[in-house]
């Protein structure tokens, strides 16, 4: 039997936390209907590069507002899950705390991969690796988005739709990470064994090592 873990109206704070990501993208539409389309379709066709590419900055709001939806996705995707594990589903302290670890397990990887460009003296490309990395991983993450609103609005996010949600999201990271060097290969000047060692060191060792952690 399957253990539904639901956050139905009993917790309105979730349904909040839907809203503002609702809210986010009716902002997004309201201030730049064009771009928001565009990035939707960039995967398929590169008007948003042509268009916006010159654009991609840390500070740019519109990924700023973007990668702020993916964070809280992922942050309540976790939140579920360890919900789940500790038998505290509807606590909203869990939430921030999964919010939390997610934030610094982040921070530790993107100091990491600045050290690997300060190695290779290519810190003037850091901002943008950055910039372009929250494009490509906002834009795979877009189903996840979605699926775990729609999943959860209906009453049927259990451990096992969770756990496939989590891992089919680790799997679009590390295909978006591939897009990224794919990007960036002739700009920082890599050869192919150290793409290969980037991609399993800083990428999938991270990625499997949380995956572990949250086995329950």
């Amino acid at each position: 039997m399957i253990e539904i873990l639901r956050e139905t109206p009993q917790s309105p704070w979730i349904l909040i936390l839907f809203f503002v990501i609702l809210l986010i993208y009716i902002i997004l539409y309201k201030n730049d209907p064009r771009r928001l389309r565009y990035f939707f379709l960039s995967l398929y066709n590169k008007q948003y590069y042509v268009s916006y590419g010159r654009q991609s900055k840390v500070s740019d709001s519109f990924m700023m507002l973007l990668s702020g939806v993916t964070f809280l996705t992922a942050s309540f995707l976790l939140f579920s899950y360890l919900g789940y594990c500790s038998n505290y589903s509807s606590n909203s302290f869990l939430f921030f705390y999964s919010a939390l670890v997610l934030f610094c397990f982040l921070f530790v990887k993107w100091a990491a991969i600045f050290l690997l460009f300060f190695l290779f003296k290519k810190e003037p490309l850091f901002q943008e690796f950055i910039a372009v990395s929250a494009q490509y991983i906002n834009l795979f993450l877009i189903p996840i988005v979605f699926s775990t609103a729609y999943i959860y609005l209906i009453g049927a996010l259990d451990i096992k739709r969770i756990s496939l949600l989590i891992s089919i999201a680790s799997t679009l990271i590390i295909f978006s990470k591939m897009k990224l060097l794919s990007h960036f290969r002739k700009g920082v000047s890599l050869g192919v064994s150290y793409i290969i060692l980037y991609i399993c060191t800083l990428e999938i060792a991270p990625i499997f090592w949380l995956l572990i952690g949250l086995n329950c």
